[in-house]
């Protein structure tokens, strides 16, 4: 299913802290302006990839919303591939300036054990104040945040979903997902 207008404007967006979008398609400009103004005024929304998150659509959103909802541009969906002597890639890097981060740096193997099969590709260098919060083993960010007005957009691109990465099914997973959110929230 989609997220439009309608469905953000159920309820005032002010009232969270944090929002997750996970695997949505990109949204439309009502929608994504909703988001913008949510955003400059001090929210934080976290975004997590998937099949519906199509690059192109997504950086059309983020232009439209003034570079204001990702990180970085996003390139492209790369797949790891036998073929090419690789099926997967694994973490190999936490961030431990990050304070959400920062507890999950040690033992190494807790989030070296990530694998990655597919993720979308974000373009650091064309965004400057981006903060590569997680890479894989070849240098690609996977894990992105930037502060935008009063708040903060970040990109997860790999999945919730075991086809892409077996991140859910590792015991850093909820702990990274939870310090994020207390991190984004102000809390404990």
């Amino acid at each position: 299913t989609s997220l439009t207008a309608k469905d953000l404007a159920g309820e005032p967006l002010s009232n969270f802290t944090v929002i997750y979008l996970v695997n949505v398609p990109a949204l439309d400009g009502d929608a994504a302006e909703r988001l913008r103004a949510y955003v400059e005024n001090g929210g934080n929304v976290v975004w997590i990839s998937g099949d519906n998150v199509q690059p192109e659509a997504y950086n059309q959103m983020n232009q439209q919303a003034k570079s204001q909802l990702l990180p970085a541009p996003l390139l492209d969906v790369r797949t790891a591939n036998s073929q090419q002597g690789r099926d997967s890639w694994h973490v190999s890097f936490l961030d431990k300036k990050h304070p959400a981060l920062a507890p999950l740096v040690e033992p190494v193997t807790l989030y070296q054990s990530v694998l990655v099969y597919k993720h979308v590709r974000m373009d650091l260098a064309a965004s400057p104040g981006a903060w590569a919060m997680a890479r894989v083993d070849d240098g690609e960010p996977l894990l992105l945040q930037k502060k935008a007005g009063r708040g903060s957009v970040t990109f997860l691109g790999t999945s919730a979903h075991v086809g892409w990465t077996n991140f859910p099914l590792r015991p850093i997973f909820l702990p990274l997902l939870a310090k994020l959110t207390f991190e984004l929230a102000g809390a404990e």
